[in-house]
Formats: structure tokens, sequence, C-alpha cells
């Protein structure tokens, strides 16, 4: 260990990074959005619960959170195996971490 995010060259690990952040970021967003439903929603003489429309909306909310996770981690599997064995010369592609000509760092 000891490697830093800006030691990183590899355009896969920088992408799948990226990715992994707005995954987190999206399903912290719709968390706290749905709490804060759940905390508006009670109702006064309810002691545990919703009331039936509360609680469909609440599980709706869960399911849709819980196919943005599974859908982004598919994503995120599928850019893994398709990178698998790939190599490109830095001539080829102007990414961050790239030379703008000759091989990329990663493969010299």
């Amino acid at each position: 260990m000891g490697k830093i995010y800006g030691d990183v060259v590899n355009t896969t690990i920088k992408v799948l990074k990226e990715m992994g952040d707005a995954t987190v970021k999206a399903a912290a967003e719709q968390m706290i959005r749905l709490q804060s439903y759940m905390i508006e929603s009670q109702s006064a003489p309810k002691a545990a619960g919703w009331t039936e429309e509360d609680g469909d909306h609440v599980i709706k909310n869960l399911k849709a959170l819980k196919q943005m996770l599974d859908t982004n981690v598919d994503v995120m599997i599928k850019v893994t195996q398709d990178a698998s064995g790939m190599q490109v010369d830095g001539d080829q592609l102007a990414i961050d971490g790239y030379k703008l000509s000759g091989v990329s760092p990663d493969t010299q």
C-alpha cells in the first residue's frame, strides 16, 4: 500500500474510482431524501409504521435505491471485464495520466 490516487496512471482504475464515488454519492443522496420523507410523514397517532400509502412510498424508494446500486455495480463489473488485457498507447488517447505521445506510463 502507500500509494495515493494521484499516483494512479491506470485509466481503468480512474474510471472505476469515479464510478464508485458517483454511486456512493447518489446512494447517499437518495437515502437522505428518503429519511427526510420518513421523518416528515410520521403520523402522530401511529407509534410504529406509517399509513399504507407512506409505507408503499418507502418500499418503492428502497427498491429504486437497490436497483440503482445493482445497476451501477453491474456496469463497473462490465468495465472491469472489458478492460482485461487492454493496452493502449499514449498517442491514441489524451486522457489525464497518459502522455500526449509515446507509450502510456502504465505500459512502459
